[in-house]
């Protein structure tokens, strides 16, 4: 008796068949890889070869009667031969060369003045006295270059063979010569029977000229479209792989210079590839050797063994059928005797787990039945019920016998709701979702969902409840069924005031923001004339500050952009409050996150005279770290928001220094950021994420808005990360950011950023159209543009007017102000595209407008910088310089 599928005597046969078969095998598809492209090398040098060789005889044949011709045309040029004589001199050139048609002199003009012709052609030389040959190609060629050309080849109707014309210049005169070029293809026959190849002539526009069957060179088919043939058109020579009627080649073209013709060898792939057939007749016989001695192995060893086999094979067997204790058996090979030891200790465990399971299956149904007020329902993958408990039954009124393994939870659900459910989650994953999956989707991605159905009972009541659903895995995560828990609340009166008291909050946080959002911009256009002309001031030339206007002008700046970002971080706040800042989780390096962070924060580091330092530890050096799951905008915020702390509350001469770690335990990358500044004790680290909070430090000069770390948290929290912080009062803090990472390969450091341009340095010309309905606003960038001296500045204060200077004027470059009061930046970046004259004109968007939406908005319609108020002069300069070529 057989377990398996197979026998004993199949399974050795199998065996010996492999290890026989895969030296043999394994000698074969070596030889294969080693023959196969030694012979194709062998053949494409052969072609290669062959190639040259009539590359060579053909330059030489060209060549030998372009020699005659420039001598020819030399002496008529030097006026060592007479008028009178230049008729015999040109019999002379073509009676000695049979595959000469014709030579005819010509003034400078192109009018044929002398003709010879070969004896016995039928042509009459003075039939082509005065025929004017100035509109040929070659013949102006030679005339403009002054050096000898040859024509493109044609067909002959004259004298039906394909020809060739030799212009080259004789003094004031011009000499043609005709020469015939069917002599290549007899010489291509021959050369074609000698080497089993098929070497073709094609002239420079792709033409077939000489062929080894003269009939096919006459007909002049076309191969430039064969990629061989048109890169050696181009001067560049090469070998291809080419099917041609059914057939396999190897092919190499090689060009002929000076005329521009192309050699085209191709050799038959299985003439090169003959000597493998006689390798592939000894291989199948030693085959179907090793194939014959193998079987006869396999018998005898399947009669050796297969009485064990059976003998285990019954026992298994008798031991399954029955669930009793594996009898006792005797083995001669002492490998099955500890094999069927084995098997025994496995049928005892198996049989005492069996009781386990039972016992607790009981224990498990008991559990379900006694919680009558919760139905309790499990189901597969596909929907099908496995699990209906007591309380399931009670609420619904429904048997287990007549639901578990025939129904799925469709049969008590409001087919309504059901349909609005599943076209809620169609819009929401951009996929249409229906049928059972319309419980499960959002349990099958997060693991459970919590929500509120209508279940009907089977004598037709509704039923509120609240339904969790839970994803059921196995050990290796995989998904096996899923879990529903219901409880009626049909009797809570409460959820549509609680639901009403939700919505009222949301509207209530949307205001919020928005007016937020409004003040934003409106706080920051006034801020933007301040800090304007307080930058314009600071950094002017012709008047410098004094010392002490010096310090003004730095103390307006910093509270002014103290303001600014002030705003912002209230805005942020704003947003995640009510939900409406969304990050964007993708995969981050960590390298890049971490350089831009330092280009943002090193400067005032420098500036406060901190010493800084980047650790990448466990010798990772930054090159063979995977990215972390995060936003890359908002990742670099929580690093420059913590850079930028340890910074401010350090000591002078303090240091602060940046460790990355892999956590490969945690799956995540670990950024610590540890300072040697003022610390915190326990009661400010109690109220370190509370909004405003500066824990005592308001009174100092350190300028902040206690907001920054309740950000950061936040946003770690929506990039499913974490922040902790250890700190000692006096000696310093560490905070400590981790995120989850994922698998990838080695990532080198980005390069540093270019510096700014000082505001001061010459700049480009060019005329300039800033559209601003803000006079102060027009006033400030008047004075930035001062800073250039080169660049003229006109102003528009609507839409409709800068869209008409813009077509009037045509200017270099438009500054736009993205709020105007008779139309939006978007309408005026419209018409300005929509303009022929304008369409091409760079565009640098200046708005109070700070969102990412906004920018991201602009960005995408064309504008070539965004740039937001209150502006940085230096910044503004650098956009204009860019936009205009500096």
């Amino acid at each position: 008796m057989s377990l398996g599928h197979d026998s004993l005597q199949q399974r050795l046969l199998r065996q010996f068949l492999w290890v026989g078969l895969l030296p043999l095998l394994a000698a074969t598809t070596v030889a294969v890889l080693l023959l196969v492209p030694a012979l194709l090398a062998q053949g494409e040098a052969r072609n290669l070869e062959l190639a040259t060789a009539v590359r060579d005889q053909v330059q030489q044949q060209l060549a030998s009667r372009q020699r005659a011709a420039l001598l020819v045309a030399g002496e008529i040029g030097a006026g060592r031969v007479a008028p009178a004589a230049v008729p015999d001199t040109l019999h002379a050139l073509i009676d000695h060369d049979s595959l000469l048609l014709a030579a005819y002199l010509t003034d400078s003009q192109g009018v044929v003045e002398q003709v010879a012709l070969p004896q016995g052609s039928g042509l009459n030389e003075a039939d082509m006295i005065g025929l004017d040959q100035s509109a040929q190609p070659h013949f102006g060629t030679a005339r403009r270059s002054g050096q000898p050309v040859w024509s493109q080849t044609y067909l002959s109707l004259l004298t039906g063979r394909i020809t060739a014309v030799l212009v080259v210049p004789a003094g004031s005169h011009m000499l043609m010569v005709e020469l015939a070029l069917d002599s290549l293809s007899q010489s291509l026959a021959d050369i074609g029977r000698a080497a089993d190849t098929r070497p073709i002539v094609i002239d420079h526009s792709g033409r077939v000229i000489g062929h080894p069957d003269a009939s096919l060179a006459l007909q002049q088919e076309n191969l430039r479209n064969i990629d061989p043939v048109r890169r050696a058109i181009d001067g560049n020579p090469g070998s291809a792989r080419l099917t041609v009627g059914g057939v396999d080649y190897l092919s190499q073209a090689l060009p002929v210079l000076p005329v521009g013709w192309t050699i085209l060898v191709m050799q038959p792939t299985r003439a090169v590839l003959g000597p493998l057939i006689g390798l592939g007749v000894l291989l199948g016989a030693a085959l179907l050797l090793t194939v014959l001695a193998a079987a006869w192995m396999s018998w005898l060893l399947a009669r050796r063994s297969g009485r064990e086999v059976a003998r285990l094979a019954d026992g298994t067997a008798a031991a399954l059928s029955t669930g009793e204790q594996a009898p006792a058996l005797e083995f001669e090979i002492a490998e099955f005797r500890a094999v069927w030891a084995r098997l025994r200790a496995l049928f005892a465990e198996l049989h005492q787990r069996d009781r386990q399971t039972d016992s607790a299956r009981r224990e498990l149904q008991a559990v379900l039945d006694a919680a009558t007020e919760v139905a309790i329902i499990a189901t597969d993958t596909r929907g099908l019920v496995t699990v209906f408990s007591l309380g399931a039954q009670k609420m619904l009124l429904l048997n287990a016998a007549d639901v578990v393994g025939r129904h799925t939870p469709s049969l008590w659900h409001d087919a309504d709701e059901v349909r609005r459910r599943s076209d809620e989650l169609s819009r929401q994953f951009g996929q249409h979702i229906d049928g059972f999956e319309i419980f499960v989707h959002s349990a099958r991605h997060a693991g459970y969902e919590v929500r509120d159905w209508v279940f009907i009972r089977s004598d037709g009541v509704r039923l509120d409840v609240s339904l969790a659903v839970t994803a059921m895995r196995n050990a290796e995560g995989e998904i096996t069924g899923f879990l529903g828990v219901a409880i009626d609340v049909s009797q809570r009166r409460r959820s549509a005031e609680l639901e009403v008291a939700r919505r009222i909050a949301e509207a209530a946080s949307q205001a919020k923001t928005e007016f937020l959002s409004r003040m934003s911009h409106e706080l920051r256009t006034p801020l933007n004339a301040v800090l304007g002309y307080a930058q314009l001031m600071d950094l002017s030339v012709a008047e410098p500050p004094t010392a002490a206007q010096h310090t003004h002008l730095v103390q307006i700046q910093r509270s002014g952009w103290h303001l600014v970002q002030l705003i912002d971080d209230v805005l942020d706040l704003a947003r995640i409050e009510s939900g409406q800042l969304r990050v964007s989780l993708e995969p981050v390096d960590p390298v890049q996150a971490v350089a831009r962070a330092l280009e943002i924060a090193e400067p005032q580091m420098r500036k406060l005279g901190i010493h800084f330092s980047l650790a990448w530890l466990d010798g990772h050096e930054g090159r063979q770290l995977a990215p972390v799951m995060a936003d890359m905008t908002r990742l670099t915020q929580v690093l420059v928001n913590l850079l930028s702390n340890a910074a401010k509350y350090n000591r002078p001469g303090g240091s602060v220094r940046l460790e990355c770690e892999a956590l490969p335990q945690q799956r995540g990358l670990a950024f610590r950021i540890i300072d040697t500044g003022l610390g915190m004790d326990e009661a400010q680290l109690a109220q370190l994420y509370q909004p405003f909070n500066r824990l005592g430090r308001e009174a100092d000069a350190i300028e902040g808005t206690g907001i920054g770390l309740v950000i950061t948290r936040r946003l770690l929290e929506q990039m499913h990360g974490s922040i902790s912080v250890s700190s000692t009062a006096g000696e310093g803090s560490v905070f400590t950011v981790v995120l989850p990472q994922q698998s990838r390969g080695p990532i080198e450091l980005p390069t540093e950023a270019a510096p700014l341009p000082l505001p001061h340095q010459p700049g480009p010309r060019g005329l300039v159209l800033y559209i601003e309905d803000n006079t102060v606003n027009a006033r400030l960038m008047r004075e930035i543009m001062r800073q250039r001296p080169t660049i003229e500045l006109i102003e528009a204060g609507t839409a409709s007017e800068g869209v008409a200077l813009a077509r009037q004027r045509r200017p270099d470059l438009v500054l736009l102000d993205m709020h105007l009061p008779d139309a939006d930046g978007f309408a005026v970046l419209k018409q300005l595209a929509d303009e022929p004259a304008c369409a091409g004109i760079p565009v640098i968007a200046i708005s109070a407008d700070a969102t990412r939406s906004q920018m991201a908005s602009a960005l995408d319609r064309g504008v070539r910088t965004y740039l937001t108020k209150p502006i940085k002069v230096v910044e503004v300069l650098q956009a204009v310089d860019g936009a205009l070529g500096g």
